[in-house]
């Protein structure tokens, strides 16, 4: 997908490495598919792929493209608290962070996600609302 966009926008690698503050080396190895971006850089990645994608894959599809070497991403998003962890993950936020953001407890997310307990429904409520700040 890295390397489909590159070509179709007519960049050459270097441009894309810079874009993405890489080297040119580890560029190609993610377009050949010799290494997969640590997740530090897989923000970058996903900021400058998708504009692109526009709806030319599935979003759940690009989600599990996105993370499929990160085992903490849910394999199925059947429960709410895969649900949870996947909106986070695709958010790029830390337990921690959106703990912040809810003004709960970062084991309450932790729990919630592992589905070992619940939400309140005050902290549900907060929670939907999250998640209906991502909708289109």
């Amino acid at each position: 997908m890295i390397r489909k966009t590159r070509m179709d926008l007519g960049w050459e690698i270097k441009e894309l490495a810079k874009l993405l503050n890489v080297t040119e080396d580890a560029a190609i190895n993610w377009e050949y598919r010799r290494k997969h971006p640590q997740l530090h850089l897989l923000k970058s990645v996903v900021e400058f792929l998708r504009p692109h994608v526009n709806g030319s894959i599935p979003e759940e599809e690009f989600w599990e493209l996105c993370f499929q070497n990160d085992k903490f991403y849910p394999q199925t998003q059947e429960t709410f608290g895969d649900q949870l962890r996947a909106t986070r993950m695709q958010n790029f936020l830390s337990i921690t962070e959106l703990a912040s953001k809810l003004g709960v407890d970062p084991t309450s997310v932790a729990r919630w996600e592992l589905s070992e307990s619940e939400p309140s429904i005050e902290n549900k409520a907060k929670l939907m609302d999250w998640f209906a700040s991502f909708e289109v």
